[in-house]
């Protein structure tokens, strides 16, 4: 009766640590997958804008306008609701190592842009 008992709970063990070893491969695969999907996106040339764009930018557009400009929705980097006023900061990439563009809007409207080392 032992020897029964003993094989059974060896049946157990082995089919626990199968299952343990499945679980554990299904999670590196999609880890490996989401991996290999923020690789891909990354690698694919985003819309960078270039000094000619940011010239065509003139206060008084609509975020929408500007992203027409650019190609690019931007990058919301802050919102203040204040007073009856919203202001929101977009930044854009820009077409050179380290540019970027940066727009302000309150209202809906371009109030300020600012560019650093576009070409």
């Amino acid at each position: 009766m032992n020897e029964k008992k003993s094989g059974f709970s060896i049946v157990k063990v082995a089919l626990g640590v199968c299952l343990g070893l499945l679980l554990f491969l299904g999670s590196c695969l999609v880890m490996f997958g989401k991996a290999a999907a923020d690789a891909r996106a990354q690698t694919e040339a985003p819309t960078r804008v270039s000094f000619d764009e940011f010239e065509r930018i003139r206060t008084g557009m609509t975020r929408d306008e500007v992203a027409k400009v650019i190609e690019s929705p931007g990058t919301e980097t802050s919102r203040t609701d204040i007073a009856g006023a919203q202001t929101v900061m977009v930044r854009w990439d820009g077409n050179a190592l380290g540019a970027s563009v940066s727009g302000t809007f309150q209202n809906g409207r371009l109030i300020n842009k600012v560019q650093i080392g576009l070409k």
